[in-house]
Formats: structure tokens, C-alpha cells, sequence
């Protein structure tokens, strides 16, 4: 699987959350319209993924998951760095869920 379009897709589609959170504060048009152009090249290449991920013998979990965990860590960086704070539930979660995408990576039949 090709890890560096799983992570350029995360990427987009955490600048894509955080573009849009900018919109629901401000109401502004163009923030708007620059989230709904990134969520459609983040849903592309999401679907890239899934077909490369599909091709290369991995299921359709694993491609979608790793994509949504490297969103999840990026905006959730992208949160503290904002100035909120996680509980520490939260970061648990966060261990959690970087454990899960090592196993799912290291318990793949090769």
C-alpha cells in the first residue's frame, strides 16, 4: 500500500476539517467553498486508497482507517495547538487507536 497517499489524503482531508471549522465560525463564503474543494479531493483520493489498498490485498478496513486515524492525530494536533485541552480519556484513546493501526499493519497475511 502506498503510505505516503495514505497520509497526503489524511493530511487534505485534516486541512479540510479545520478550513470548515473556520466557516462555522465566520459564515464566510469562501471558507465555505474552500472546505466542500477540499473534502472533494479528500473523498477522491480516499477512493485511490481504497482501489490501491483493494489491489494490493489488504481489505477495505485497514486503507480507510489508517486515513482517518492520520486525520484524526492531525486535527487533534491541530485542537491543542489551538489552545483545548483533551482529557485524559482522550489521550487514551488516542494510544489506542496508533495501537490499532499497528496492528492492523503488522497482523496483514504478506
Amino acid at each position: 500500500m502506498n503510505w505516503l497517499l495514505i497520509v497526503l489524503v489524511g493530511v487534505i482531508g485534516a486541512v479540510a476539517d479545520v478550513v470548515l471549522s473556520y466557516w462555522s465560525y465566520t459564515y464566510r463564503l469562501h471558507w465555505w467553498l474552500g472546505g466542500a474543494a477540499m473534502y472533494l479531493v479528500f473523498m477522491t483520493g480516499l477512493g485511490l486508497v481504497v482501489r490501491q489498498g483493494v489491489t494490493n490485498g489488504y481489505s477495505l478496513a485497514v486503507g480507510v482507517v489508517v486515513v482517518l486515524l492520520v486525520n484524526i492525530v492531525l486535527v487533534t494536533a491541530w485542537d491543542v495547538y489551538s489552545g483545548a485541552s483533551l482529557s485524559a480519556l482522550q489521550w487514551l484513546g488516542i494510544v489506542l487507536a496508533l495501537g490499532a493501526m499497528a496492528c492492523l499493519e503488522l497482523g496483514r497475511n504478506r
